[in-house]
């Protein structure tokens, strides 16, 4: 079962990268459960029975504007970071129309940024050394996903995320002191 939707999320970011936009509604379909689960998780206490319906419809409103502007991207790893940042972006929207804040970050290296020599822009430097998809798993960190969401956008295990962000925690203490 688990091959099967590999299966199918692969040939949904395939259509998806040639602007397809019955594809892309698939696929937001297809990662309903995931969409679903993170609103409910940021609004347990607020939401009624139609908000997360309401949140997955403005998501597939977002990436079908996307598509229809041609802005989506154009390989299945830019497609995903698209859809979690709209998911991440609509989220912030939702909490400022409750007229709360709600923090969607969890602290990045907490004790190299609070330490006064560990300037933003050293920060910045050292994430910007790295590669594609590590730069990726610290900005989803960062954003406070998980490591089984990020390894689903990214197309990798958990465990992989996993190992490569205590690795990337580690290199950016090692850069950062």
């Amino acid at each position: 079962m688990l091959n099967e939707i590999k299966q199918d999320e692969a040939a949904l970011l395939k259509r998806a990268e040639t602007g397809d936009r019955e594809a892309v509604a698939a696929l937001v379909a297809l990662y309903e459960p995931m969409i679903r689960t993170r609103f409910r998780v940021s609004f347990d206490r607020h939401r009624s029975l139609f908000d997360s319906s309401d949140f997955l419809a403005t998501v597939l409103r977002r990436m079908d504007w996307l598509v229809t502007t041609g802005a989506l991207g154009h390989d299945a790893l830019e497609i995903r970071l698209s859809l979690h940042r709209i998911m991440l972006d609509a989220i912030t929207e939702y909490a400022a129309a409750l007229g709360e804040e709600h923090e969607l970050t969890e602290d990045l290296l907490p004790p190299l940024i609070e330490e006064e020599h560990a300037d933003p822009s050293e920060v910045a430097h050292a994430v910007e050394g790295l590669d594609l998809t590590d730069r990726v798993i610290v900005f989803l960190r960062a954003r406070g996903l998980k490591h089984k969401v990020i390894a689903s956008a990214l197309g990798l295990r958990a465990p992989a995320v996993r190992m490569r962000w205590v690795r990337l925690r580690e290199h950016l203490r090692s850069v950062l002191q």
